[in-house]
């Protein structure tokens, strides 16, 4: 009796160590869950966003009448000579290639007085307008200014350059000017009139079509930065600018980058055409408008200096089936427009961009160069399609698109096709998209 007592006693207590031991070990697994999860919910919170390179302005219901309101605010600063002298100095900067002031990166600006102790920065300046439109339209003049730069982050005050005139011609110490802006709806093409205003608040309509003979300032987006939220993170390499909401960057290039360039052995030995007789990259060399009108039909006056984007589009054969590849130059805003004593014209500009170095039994025979203008006020993303056809010595053809995302306000420059064949000693051969000419070397 007594070891059967013994026996039982001992199932028992080693059922009841069992039990223990399975409670440990479970206990001991959720600690680990949980310390596992909680590492992972750390690493979550404490990992990078990567911000777009690139985000569109929605533009708010509001946008008109806040433009017109802060149109009115400049116009009315007009009388102000420091406040002119300001305006002009900032504008023949063209820290973006055209004579544009970004209102977010010139706020604390100091506008120069006859007395230092007077000096006021450029907000403080239009807070202390007296705009009655402004008052009803926001609590203050600093709130409504605030909001301007959170709401539209690449407004600017501009001075565009037309045939006619320039802001390095203004007069700003004695001669006063009108202050327009582009609505929400401008169009080179269909939008005939603007509405500018004076110093004393007066309104006239002028052409949007006709240049004005003397400088006109007009509020408007710019066309060369693009921008991202503060807290993301970009791939930008370099920022001109940022603020407690924003930072700009000018977008660049894409550079041809081919680690297996010079390992692909396919350029024939066959001496045809004059590029089998160089080893060098094909360059971009030089562009001019087909004519004053070509101009006008991308880039109205109110929109200052035309903003291109070159798309290059080829097709790579490489050691397999072809491909359709691409490259994008970003031209500078300069140099379109010679000016003289008594005149301007059009001007030859001088580009000098490396494309890539041409192998025809890998590309073919035939590019395509397409080329695009972009304007401001774009909120919507809109799909470009390239198609290109190229030849090979074999006879046979391929033909392939590519397609890049640009913006509903830009606006299509033509395209023409450069083949292999062409001339590129001196100046190299002129091509010509009905808009623009360009002339390609090496």
């Amino acid at each position: 009796m007594k070891l059967v007592f013994s026996t039982i006693t001992k199932n028992i207590m080693n059922s009841k160590q069992k039990k223990h031991q399975i409670l440990k070990l479970f206990v001991s697994h959720f600690n680990f869950y949980l310390f596992f999860l909680s590492i992972v919910l750390v690493a979550g919170c404490n990992k990078e966003e990567i911000g777009n390179d690139k985000m569109l302005i929605k533009l708010t219901p509001d946008y008109n009448s806040d433009l017109a309101n802060f149109t009115k605010t400049v116009a009315k600063g007009l009388s102000d000579v420091d406040f002119r002298l300001f305006i002009k100095n900032e504008a023949i900067k063209q820290f973006d290639g055209d004579y544009d002031i970004l209102l977010a990166s010139n706020y604390e600006n100091k506008i120069l007085t006859k007395s230092a102790n007077s000096a006021k920065t450029l907000y403080s300046f239009l807070s202390s307008i007296n705009n009655n439109t402004l008052k009803s339209a926001s609590s203050t003049n600093n709130a409504f200014l605030d909001s301007l730069i959170i709401k539209y982050p690449l407004l600017q005050i501009s001075i565009p350059e037309t045939f006619n005139s320039s802001a390095e011609n203004w007069d700003a110490a004695s001669e006063e000017i009108l202050v327009t802006f582009l609505p929400s709806d401008y169009d080179e093409k269909t939008t005939s009139f603007l509405t500018a205003y004076d110093s004393n608040g007066n309104t006239t309509q002028i052409s949007a079509k006709e240049e004005p003979i003397k400088p006109v300032i007009v509020i408007s987006l710019n066309e060369r930065l693009q921008y991202h939220d503060i807290n993301l993170k970009s791939t930008q390499n370099s920022i001109y600018f940022k603020n407690n909401h924003y930072a700009y960057y000018f977008p660049s290039s894409q550079e041809f980058n081919d680690l297996n360039d010079e390992s692909v052995q396919l350029k024939s030995l066959a001496i045809s055409y004059d590029r089998d007789l160089k080893s060098g990259s094909d360059i971009l060399w030089q562009g001019r408008f087909v004519s004053k009108d070509a101009f006008r039909q991308v880039e109205g006056w109110p929109a200052g200096k035309p903003e291109f984007t070159v798309i290059i589009a080829y097709i790579d054969k490489g050691t397999g089936a072809p491909v359709a590849s691409s490259l994008t130059k970003i031209l500078s805003s300069d140099g379109w427009i010679s000016r003289y004593v008594f005149y301007s014209d059009l001007r030859t500009k001088n580009l000098n961009i490396p494309i890539l170095r041409w192998y025809k039994d890998r590309y073919g025979l035939d590019m395509k160069y397409h080329w695009m203008e972009k304007d401001s006020g774009g909120d919507t993303p809109t799909e470009i399609t390239t198609t290109i056809t190229t030849k090979y010595d074999d006879n046979t053809t391929s033909t392939l698109s590519v397609k890049h995302t640009f913006d509903n306000n830009d606006e299509d420059a033509g395209e023409s096709i450069v083949q292999y064949e062409d001339n590129t000693d001196g100046d190299g051969t002129e091509y010509n998209t009905g808009i623009m000419r360009f002339w390609i070397k090496q």
